[in-house]
C-alpha cells in the first residue's frame, strides 16, 4: 500500500500536466483500455497457469451485475470525476480529498455490517466534513477576491472552477469508498485478486468506451452546418479559414485527440497515459485488490495519507507548485479525521480479538466437558485464523502517530 500511494502521487502530478491538453474522457479510456489486456494476461499466467479453463468466470446474473456495477462505479465513474476534479483544482488538493476516503469507507462498511458502529468514526466524519467544507469556502472566497482584483483577466472563473472541481472530487471519493466496500464480498465468489480486478477493468473500460461514444455523438450532432452541407467546427473558425470542417473534425477537436496523436509529437501526454495505465492502474489496482481482504477496507484507504506530502513534493519538483496555506489547513483537518478513524479501527480489532479469545476459552471448556462425558472433542472445528488482526493494529499504530 505504501508503494501504491507513492506511485499514485506521481500519477497525480503527471496527469495534471497531461490534462492541460488531453480530454479527461480520453485519458480515462486510454488508461483503463491499456490496463485491461495487461491484467487479463497477468490473470491468465498467474491465476490460470496459462490455461483459460483454470481462470475464474462469473456465474449467475448476480455476479455479472456485481462486476458490471463495480466496474462502472469504481473504474469508470470514479476515474472521470477524478480527472475532472484534478484538471479544475491542484494535484495536492486532489491528494487531500483522496485521503478522505477512509472516513466514508468506514461509514459504508458499517452500513453494510462489515464493521461495527463507533462514535470515533462518526467524529472523524464530522471533522472531515466540516474541515473540508470550511477550506473549500475559504478557497472560494480567496479566488473570488483574485477575480475581482484582476477584473477577470487573471483567473477568470477561478471560483466556479474550484467549486466544480471540489464537487467532482467529492463524488470521486464517494465512488472509491463504495468500491472498496464492494470488493470484500466479491472474494466470497472464489476469484483470485488478479482475475477479479481484470474482470472489473474490462467492465470499467467498456463503460468508458460507451461514454466516449455518446460524447462523440453529441459533439457531432451539435456541430453547426457549414456551407456545402458539411458540419462546421464546434468553435468559431478564424476569419481566414474557408475550408469547411467535417463532423469528424468536430469530434477530433472536441475530444482533443490532437494532444495525443501522432504519438511521436506528444511524448509528455503519452508518457503520462502509459504510466497511469501500467503502474497507476494495472499494477496498483491489482495490489489494492490483493491487499483488501488482508488489511480491511478502512485501513487500506487509510494509507492514502501518504499521498499528501509525496504529491506536494513531486508537484514542487515538476510543476514548481508551492503548497498553499489552505492546503496545509486541509491536510491538518484530514489528518485529525484519519486519526479518529484509525483509533476506531484499532479499538474494533482489539474487541474482535478479545471476543475470539473468549470464544476459544468457552470452546475449550465445552471440549473438556465432552471429554469427561466420553464425547469426541476432535469433532470440534477450530476457529478461523485471525492473525491479520495483529498486522492491522501494527500497521495502524505508526500511521496514527503520523496523523
Amino acid at each position: 500500500m505504501l508503494f501504491v500511494c507513492a506511485t499514485f502521487s506521481i500519477q497525480n502530478v503527471l496527469a495534471k500536466q497531461a490534462l492541460v491538453h488531453v480530454h479527461p474522457l480520453v485519458f480515462a479510456l486510454l488508461r483503463d483500455g491499456g490496463a485491461t489486456p495487461v491484467l487479463a494476461v497477468a490473470a491468465l499466467v498467474v491465476d490460470g497457469r496459462g490455461r483459460c479453463a483454470r481462470c475464474w468466470r462469473p456465474r449467475g446474473w448476480r455476479q455479472w451485475c456485481g462486476l458490471a456495477a463495480g466496474g462502472a462505479l469504481g473504474l469508470c465513474g470514479n476515474q472521470i470525476f477524478y480527472l475532472v476534479g484534478l484538471s479544475l483544482t491542484s494535484s495536492t488538493l486532489t491528494a487531500i480529498w483522496n485521503t478522505g476516503g477512509p472516513v466514508l469507507t468506514g461509514l459504508f462498511a458499517w452500513a453494510l455490517r462489515q464493521e461495527r458502529f463507533s462514535w470515533l468514526r462518526v467524529a472523524g466524519l464530522v471533522v472531515a466534513t466540516l474541515g473540508l467544507a470550511g477550506t473549500t469556502v475559504w478557497g472560494a472566497i480567496a479566488d473570488a477576491d483574485v477575480d475581482a482584483a484582476g477584473g477577470g483577466s487573471m483567473r477568470s472563473g477561478g471560483t466556479a472552477k474550484l467549486l466544480l472541481g471540489t464537487l467532482a472530487l467529492l463524488i470521486y471519493v464517494v465512488c472509491c469508498a463504495i468500491f472498496c466496500v464492494m470488493l470484500k464480498p466479491m472474494f466470497a465468489w472464489g476469484p483470485r485478486a488478479t482475475t477479479l480486478i481484470a474482470w472489473l477493468y474490462f467492465f470499467g473500460a467498456s463503460c468508458l468506451a460507451v461514454a466516449v461514444g455518446i460524447y462523440a455523438a453529441v459533439l457531432a450532432a451539435m456541430a453547426p452546418m457549414a456551407p456545402g452541407g458539411r458540419a462546421g467546427n464546434i468553435t468559431t473558425p478564424p476569419a481566414t479559414t474557408t475550408r469547411a470542417r467535417s463532423r469528424g473534425d468536430a469530434v477530433w477537436d472536441g475530444l482533443q485527440l490532437g494532444a495525443i496523436f501522432p504519438l511521436q509529437d506528444n511524448g509528455e501526454a503519452v508518457g503520462a497515459i502509459v504510466f497511469a495505465a501500467l503502474i497507476g492502474s494495472a499494477l496498483n489496482y491489482a495490489l489494492m485488490t490483493w491487499s483488501n481482504p488482508r488489511v480491511g477496507p478502512t485501513l487500506q484507504a487509510l494509507y492514502g495519507i501518504v499521498q499528501i506530502p509525496l504529491t506536494a513534493l513531486v508537484a514542487l519538483v515538476l510543476l514548481r507548485t508551492v503548497p498553499t496555506v489552505r492546503e496545509g489547513a486541509a491536510t491538518v483537518v484530514v489528518a485529525i479525521a484519519l486519526g479518529l478513524t484509525t483509533a476506531a479501527h484499532v479499538v474494533a480489532e482489539r474487541e474482535n480479538k478479545e471476543r475470539e479469545e473468549q470464544g476459544e476459552e468457552g470452546e475449550e471448556g465445552e471440549e473438556e466437558g465432552e471429554t469427561e462425558r466420553g464425547g469426541d472433542a476432535s469433532a470440534k472445528v477450530a476457529p478461523p485464523d485471525r492473525a491479520h488482526v495483529a498486522i492491522n493494529v501494527s500497521c495502524a499504530t505508526p500511521l496514527l502517530a503520523v496523523a
